[in-house]
C-alpha cells in the first residue's frame, strides 16, 4: 500500500464519525466514570497543576476496581513518566517500548505520515459536532477545536448527573 492510499484509507475512516467515537469510548470514558474522574476537562485542569498527572480512585466498594488507583498520564508529557511513575512506585523500573516505527521500519514513512498528519477544519467539525458529548470533552480538553479549550477549561462546570456510557 502506498503513503497516498493509507492516507485516503485514514480519511475515509475519520469520515465515519462512529470509527472515532467507538474507539475512544472503548476505554477511557469508562475508566473516568469507574474511577469519579469528571471529565476530561477536569482532569486536563488536574494535570496541568500537577505537571502532567492525576491519580483518581475507585468511586464503588462494590466495583471491580475497588480499593485501586488510576494514575492518568497526559502523552504530551511522556517525558515525565519515568519520574511520576517512581514517586508513585518507589524502585519501579520503568522501561520504554520501541516505537512503532522502530518495529516495523519499512513502513516507516507510513506511520510518520499519518502521525504528522492534521485534521482539516472540516473534519473536526464533523467529529466534534457529531462525535456525543465525551468526543466533545476529549475535543476541549485537548485544544482540538480553535479557541475551545482554554475558554472550556476555564468555564467548565461538572454536571449535577451522572451519566453512564
Amino acid at each position: 500500500m502506498t503513503k497516498e492510499e493509507m492516507l485516503q484509507d485514514y480519511k475515509q475512516w475519520l469520515s465515519v464519525v462512529n470509527n472515532v467515537v467507538t474507539a475512544f469510548e472503548d476505554c477511557l470514558p469508562g475508566l473516568l466514570q469507574e474511577f469519579n474522574g469528571g471529565s476530561l476537562v477536569e482532569q486536563a485542569k488536574v494535570m496541568d497543576h500537577n505537571n502532567g498527572y492525576s491519580i483518581l480512585e475507585s468511586a464503588s466498594s462494590d466495583s471491580v476496581f475497588a480499593g485501586c488507583e488510576l494514575l492518568f498520564l497526559r502523552m504530551e508529557q511522556h517525558d515525565r513518566w519515568p519520574e511520576i511513575i517512581e514517586t508513585m512506585i518507589p524502585g519501579n523500573e520503568f522501561y520504554e517500548g520501541e516505537s512503532r516505527a522502530t518495529q516495523c521500519p519499512e513502513l516507516a514513512d507510513h506511520i510518520m505520515m499519518l502521525q504528522e498528519y492534521e485534521l482539516t477544519n472540516e473534519e473536526k467539525m464533523a467529529i466534534y459536532s457529531n462525535g456525543g458529548p465525551s468526543i466533545a470533552d476529549w475535543f476541549d480538553a485537548y485544544g482540538y477545536m480553535e479557541n475551545s479549550s482554554q475558554n472550556n477549561i476555564e468555564s467548565y462546570n461538572a454536571p449535577e448527573v451522572s451519566l453512564s456510557i
